[in-house]
C-alpha cells in the first residue's frame, strides 16, 4: 500500500532536473532553496503544481473543461498522491481592465450577499428604509382623512374570476355590483362583494382585506352606498417613507447577481461595470508638444487612414492664423478647438473619432483607437462599477448608515473597522439571517490581507495597477483565508516585498494552514522563512546544467551569510531628485529626496507608498518631461519636483519582461543569437550552399521546419479531450529544417549551440567586442548557464530581472534614472556580490539608480537610503 504521509515524486526531468527523486511530506511546510536556475521552480511550479492542475481539469466533465487552458504533459515519471493544487506567482499576470482587488480575493460575492439579506433601500431625506405598502392602504388613509358621512356604508369588490380562484369556489357572495348599483347576488355581474364597513370601522378593511388572501394584482373596487366614492385599483405594493410618505423607485435589484458589475442587473450602464471610462487624451493625440506642427506633433494625423487629411487642415489653419512653424506647446488654447471642431474643409477631431466607431469591428482600429485614449474614473459609479440602483442597496446602523456603493469605496483595513460595526449592531438578525458563515469568511479575508500590510488597497482598486508584490499578497490573502485540507499550496518566493515583521505574521498564516491538513511547498530565500519551515531542500550545486539535482534534505542549517560591502567615496558633492509635500491614494509625504549618480535603497513596511511615489510620481513625471507621455495615470498631487532637467530617460525594472510571447528566446532577447547564426552563416560550407543567417532561425521561413512551424512540437486539438502534443517527427524537436540544424563547424551543430549552456558554446565562437561584453555580463551575472533557446517564459522571476539589467548594461545607459523593484527576489546570497558590483557600474557611469526592496544587504551597498 503506498504511503500518503508523503508525495513521491520519482523520475523528474523538467527542465534542467536531472532524473531525481524526492519526497515531499504532507502536511507539512517544505521551503526549496538554492541558486538562482538550480531547479527550484522547475520542481515546485513546473513539475508539481503543473501535472496537479493538469490531472484536475482532466477530471472535470467535458463541457466545463472546454473552456480551461490544459497544461501540457510533465516530464516526470510518476507523482503520487495528487492533491488539488493552489499556486503563487511571482508576478502580476493580470492585463484586463475589469478585475479589482476585492474580486482576486474573493470577497466581492460575499459582500453582495451580505448586502442583498440585511440591506434594504432607504429615504434620502429621512435616512430610513422604505417600508412596505399595499395600494388599499392608500384609498383607506384618504377615507379615514374624510369626516363627512359618518354613517356612510363602503363595499369592497373583487372581479368575480379572482374571488372564484381566491375566496371561495363554493360559496356566493351576498351582494355583487353590475357597475351602476349594489344588489343581491347576481352570478352575471362583473363584481363580487368581499365584505362592507361602516365608515366608523373604517380601520376594520385593511385587516378584512387581508383575511381573504387576494392574490397580488387583483383588480378592486371600493363604492360607498350612497355612490358619492368609488375607487378603481390593483392589489399592488409599493414602498414609501414611513416619515414623508416619499414613493421608492421601482427597483429590479431583487437577488445577489442584481448586486453584481459582471451582469447588466448590477453594472454601472456608463461605464458598463468597467468602473472606468475611455476618453481621448491630448498627451497622445499630440505627443511630442515641442514639435511644430509641420514637423508632425499632431499624432493622430500620422496615422495612415488619415494623412489624406493634412493638406486640408495645414491650409485651414493657415486660414485661422496659426503659426505652423512654432513648437506646437506655444500655440494658443484656441487651436484644440479648431482641432477638435474642424473648420472649412477641415472636419475636426470630433467627426472623425466618429467615424472611427463605426469601423470598430477592424482590429488595426481597435487598436488605434485604444492607443489614443487613456482611462477616466467613472464619474457616474466613482469607480464602484456598479448601477445607482444596486449601490444605494443600505445597512440601517445604529448610528449611522452605510450603503453598498459607500463600502465599496472604502480600503480594506476602514473595511475590516466598518465590518466590526455591523457585526455589532446586526449580529442578531446576521444570526437569524443564517449569514454569519459569509460574514466571518469576509472578516477573515480583510484581516488577512490588513495584516500582509494591504490595509491602504482600495476594494475597487484595479488589479493591472498593483505591483507584483501587491497581487502576489492579494491572492496569497484569499489562498491564507482557505478552510479546507488536503490540498498543495505552491508559493513563488511569498516574502517578496515583506519585512521582517510582516513575515513573521505570513508563517503564523502558514502554518494555521497547515495545521488545517494542507501541504505548502515554497520556493524561497529569505533566511527567517528557512528557518522556520517544517523542512528544507537545498537544490544545485550551481545553476542551469550544473545544477537540477537535491543536495540536502532535513531540518533548517544555519548558513553563515557574508554580504558584500562596497567601498565608494562619499566626499564629493551631493545632488538630489527633490519631491516635496506629495500625495497619491490618500497618503502624503512631505520630502523625498533621491541622490543622483548613486545608488539610493527604498525600503519600509508594506503599504507605506513605496513605489506609488517612487513609480507612480517621480518616474511618471521623468517620463512625462523626457519623452511628453506618461507612464501611468494615477491620480496624484505635489507641489514640487526639483533635480530632473538633466535626465536622459527612466526606467522601471520589475519580475516581468514587457512585450514576450511564448516563442521568446534567450537569443530574441539578446542579440547574441545574432552572433551565432552569422558564425554559422560565415562557414566555408554554408558559404558554398548560399545558406543566409535566417537559414538558421527557427523565426524565419527560410530556416524553420514547415511542418511544426519552428515550434519543434505539434498539438493535435481534441476538442473534447486534453489536447495531444508530440515532438515533430520531420524536424525531431530541432525546430530548423533537419538539414540546417545539423551542419557543424567540427564541435558542435547548430542545433547544439542553440541548445547547450551559453558557457559551452561562445568560448568556441568568434565574437565581436560587442558579442564578448554581453557575454562577460552573463558570466558576472551568473546566467551563462542559460542556452539560447530557453524560452523567457520558463525563467524565474530573477533570472528575468537580471536579463534586463544585462540589457541596460549593454546599452551603455547614462544619465537616467533607473528603478529596480524587488530585484533581489529569486536570488540567494551567493548572487548578491556580482548584482551590487553592476549597480555600482550603472551609477559609475553618471545613473541614478533606486532600489526598492526589502532586502538588508543594500545597507551595505547604497550611498543613500530612504525609508518609508
Amino acid at each position: 500500500m503506498q504511503n500518503l504521509n508523503i508525495i513521491k515524486v520519482r523520475g523528474a526531468r523538467t527542465h534542467n532536473l536531472k532524473n531525481i527523486d524526492i519526497d515531499i511530506s504532507l502536511g507539512k511546510i517544505t521551503c526549496i532553496a538554492g541558486p538562482s536556475g538550480s531547479g527550484k521552480s522547475s520542481l515546485a511550479f513546473h513539475t508539481l503544481l503543473t501535472e496537479s492542475k493538469r490531472r484536475f481539469i482532466n477530471s472535470l466533465p467535458t463541457d466545463m473543461k472546454f473552456f480551461w487552458e490544459i497544461p501540457h504533459t510533465v516530464d516526470v515519471d510518476s507523482i503520487y498522491p495528487v492533491l488539488p493544487a493552489w499556486g503563487l506567482p511571482q508576478h502580476n499576470p493580470v492585463i484586463n481592465s475589469r478585475p479589482v482587488a476585492l474580486d482576486v480575493m474573493g470577497g466581492h460575492e460575499r459582500l453582495q450577499r451580505l448586502f442583498m439579506e440585511l440591506g434594504s433601500f432607504v429615504c434620502p431625506d429621512h435616512h430610513v428604509p422604505y417600508e412596505k405598502y399595499m395600494a388599499l392602504e392608500t384609498v383607506v388613509t384618504n377615507l379615514a382623512k374624510d369626516k363627512s358621512g359618518e354613517d356612510e356604508v363602503y363595499h369592497l369588490f373583487c372581479k368575480a374570476e379572482d374571488y372564484r380562484r381566491n375566496v371561495s369556489n363554493e360559496f356566493n357572495p351576498s351582494r355583487t355590483f353590475d357597475g351602476k348599483s349594489v344588489k343581491e347576488f347576481n352570478e352575471e355581474d362583473q363584481w363580487y362583494e368581499l365584505f362592507r364597513v361602516k365608515k366608523k370601522s373604517v380601520d376594520l378593511i385593511l385587516p378584512k382585506f387581508k383575511e381573504t388572501k387576494l392574490e397580488e394584482g387583483a383588480e378592486l373596487l371600493l363604492y360607498s352606498l350612497s355612490g358619492k366614492k368609488k375607487a378603481q385599483f390593483k392589489n399592488t405594493f409599493e414602498y414609501r417613507c414611513p416619515i414623508c410618505s416619499k414613493k421608492a423607485p421601482s427597483s429590479k435589484v431583487t437577488t445577489v447577481e442584481s448586486l453584481s458589475p459582471l451582469n447588466a442587473l448590477g453594472a454601472c450602464p456608463t461605464c458598463e461595470g468597467h468602473g472606468a471610462i475611455l476618453v481621448y487624451d491630448r498627451e497622445k493625440l499630440v505627443k511630442d508638444p515641442t514639435k511644430s506642427i509641420k514637423e508632425g506633433a499632431i499624432n493622430f494625423l500620422n496615422f495612415s487612414h488619415f494623412l489624406h487629411l493634412l493638406p486640408a487642415f495645414l491650409k485651414e489653419a493657415k486660414k485661422l492664423g496659426y503659426d505652423l512653424d512654432i513648437p506646437f506647446k506655444d500655440q494658443p488654447q484656441s487651436i484644440w478647438k479648431f482641432l477638435y471642431e474642424g473648420h472649412g474643409k477641415y472636419e475636426g477631431f470630433n467627426d472623425y473619432f466618429e467615424y472611427l466607431k463605426t469601423q470598430r469591428y477592424k482590429k488595426n482600429i481597435r487598436i488605434y483607437m485604444r492607443s489614443m485614449q487613456t482611462e477616466m474614473l467613472c464619474a457616474a459609479c466613482e469607480g464602484t462599477r456598479v448601477s445607482e440602483e444596486a449601490g444605494s442597496v443600505t445597512l440601517v446602523l445604529k448610528d449611522s448608515i452605510v450603503t453598498f456603493k459607500d463600502f465599496l469605496k472604502l480600503n480594506f483595513e476602514n473595511s475590516k473597522v466598518m465590518l466590526a460595526n455591523i457585526k455589532k449592531d446586526l449580529i442578531d438578525k446576521l444570526k437569524y439571517e443564517k449569514l454569519i458563515s459569509t460574514f466571518e469568511k469576509l472578516e477573515r479575508l480583510y484581516s488577512v490581507s490588513d495584516d500582509l500590510g494591504l490595509g491602504h488597497l482600495q476594494n475597487t482598486r484595479k488589479v493591472r495597477s498593483m505591483s507584483s508584490s501587491e497581487y502576489q499578497r492579494l491572492l496569497l490573502s484569499k489562498y491564507l483565508s482557505y478552510e479546507g485540507s488536503q490540498s498543495l499550496f505552491v508559493l513563488d518566493e511569498p516574502s517578496l516585498g515583506l519585512s521582517l515583521a510582516t513575515q513573521k505574521k505570513l508563517i503564523t498564516y502558514l502554518r494555521k494552514l497547515r495545521d488545517q491538513g494542507n501541504t505548502i511547498l515554497m520556493v524561497e530565500h529569505s533566511e527567517f522563512l528557512k528557518s522556520t519551515s517544517d523542512e528544507l531542500v537545498l537544490m544545485g550545486p550551481f545553476a542551469g546544467g550544473r545544477g537540477g539535482e537535491v543536495l540536502y534534505q532535513g531540518p533548517y542549517k544555519e548558513e553563515k551569510v557574508k554580504l558584500p560591502r562596497m567601498d565608494f567615496d562619499l566626499s564629493g558633492k551631493k545632488t538630489f531628485i527633490e519631491l516635496t509635500d506629495a500625495s497619491i491614494r490618500g497618503l502624503t509625504k512631505k520630502k523625498i529626496e533621491i541622490q543622483k549618480d548613486a545608488i539610493n535603497w527604498v525600503h519600509g513596511e508594506s503599504g507605506t507608498g513605496k513605489t506609488s511615489f517612487i513609480v507612480n510620481i517621480i518616474a511618471n513625471e521623468v517620463h512625462k518631461y523626457t519623452n511628453g507621455t506618461r507612464l501611468s495615470f494615477e491620480d496624484y498631487e505635489f507641489k514640487k519636483l526639483k533635480g530632473i532637467n538633466d535626465l536622459s530617460c527612466v526606467i522601471v525594472i520589475n519580475s516581468s519582461l514587457d512585450k514576450i510571447s511564448s516563442r521568446s528566446t534567450v537569443a530574441t532577447y539578446t542579440d547574441l543569437g545574432g552572433f551565432v547564426r552569422k558564425y554559422f552563416a560565415n562557414l566555408e560550407v554554408s558559404k558554398k550552399l548560399g545558406l543566409k543567417e535566417g537559414h538558421f532561425s527557427s523565426n524565419s521561413e527560410l530556416g524553420q521546419c514547415s511542418s511544426c512551424e519552428g515550434r519543434g512540437v505539434k498539438t493535435v486539438e481534441m476538442y473534447f479531450m486534453e489536447d495531444v502534443e508530440f515532438v515533430c517527427e520531420d524536424c525531431q524537436g530541432k525546430k530548423l529544417k533537419p538539414y540546417y540544424a545539423n551542419i557543424s563547424d567540427g564541435t558542435m551543430t547548430v542545433y547544439e549551440a542553440f541548445n547547450k549552456p551559453l558557457s559551452e558554446v561562445l568560448n568556441h565562437i568568434r565574437l565581436t567586442p560587442k558579442g564578448k561584453r554581453i557575454f562577460e555580463y552573463f558570466k558576472i551575472l551568473k546566467l551563462d548557464y542559460l542556452s539560447l533557446d530557453r524560452t523567457l517564459v520558463s525563467l524565474s522571476g530573477g533570472e528575468r530581472q537580471r536579463l534586463q539589467l544585462l540589457s541596460l548594461l549593454d546599452k551603455k545607459t547614462q544619465g537616467a534614472l533607473i528603478i529596480f523593484e524587488n530585484i533581489t527576489s529569486g536570488l540567494s546570497h551567493h548572487e548578491y556580490a556580482p548584482l551590487a558590483e553592476l549597480l555600482h557600474q550603472l551609477s559609475g557611469t553618471g545613473n541614478t539608480v533606486v532600489v526598492i526592496d526589502q532586502n538588508a544587504f543594500f545597507a551595505h551597498i547604497s550611498h543613500h537610503q530612504i525609508e518609508f
